[in-house]
């Protein structure tokens, strides 16, 4: 078995032990908002779910865009998509305190999809993808922690979203990788 092939079965050995689409899509949205505030204080768990049921309705579709290739301005557009449609859907349902934006960010957008379709790459459903999930953790393997330029959750911009992406396409490039072979073979 190759490096890849272990690596893959790593993951979802931790990730994702039922091989599921089901786990995929939680997890999506768990890891964009694990560290990444996003609800109102006053949320009620019946509107959390609303909005986690919604959001993961909205990641199968967009899932199924990745069993084709997707070039990285097609996700681009899917990230901004996703974002605009949680904000005009659920928009009083996010923090209107964070000094980041109150809404669903860029950052919750692209975590929630990458992260998604790394489950799905690695379950082999779909082809792999030219992303991978975009965070302080692996940020911090790249020049960006040199700089001091590793921090995520704050990310509200497509252009600083491509711009952190770069470090990242640096590393795989200087590795002989693709980005989604390289990222889960550093994380």
């Amino acid at each position: 078995m190759s490096l890849l092939e272990d690596k893959k079965r790593e993951f979802l050995q931790k990730y994702n032990p039922n091989r599921d689409n089901e786990t995929a899509l939680k997890s999506g949205i768990k890891a964009a908002v694990g560290r990444n505030l996003l609800y109102t204080k006053s949320i009620q768990p019946d509107q959390k779910l609303q909005v986690r049921e919604g959001w993961a309705e909205s990641l199968l579709g967009i899932a199924k865009e990745f069993q084709e290739e997707v070039s990285l301005a097609q996700y681009e557009q899917l990230v901004l998509n996703l974002q605009k449609h949680m904000n005009e859907k659920y928009f009083g349902l996010f923090n209107s305190g964070s000094r980041h934006g109150s809404m669903f960010r860029i950052s919750h957008s692209q975590k929630s999809i990458s992260v998604c379709v790394k489950h799905l790459w690695c379950l082999g459903e779909i082809p792999e993808p030219k992303i991978c999930p975009v965070d302080r953790i692996i940020l911090s393997k790249t020049n960006a922690a040199i700089i001091g330029d590793v921090a995520w959750g704050y990310v509200n911009s497509i252009e600083e979203h491509r711009r952190k992406f770069n470090y990242i396409l640096e590393e795989a490039d200087k590795s002989n990788l693709n980005v989604a072979q390289w990222e889960l073979i550093t994380f």
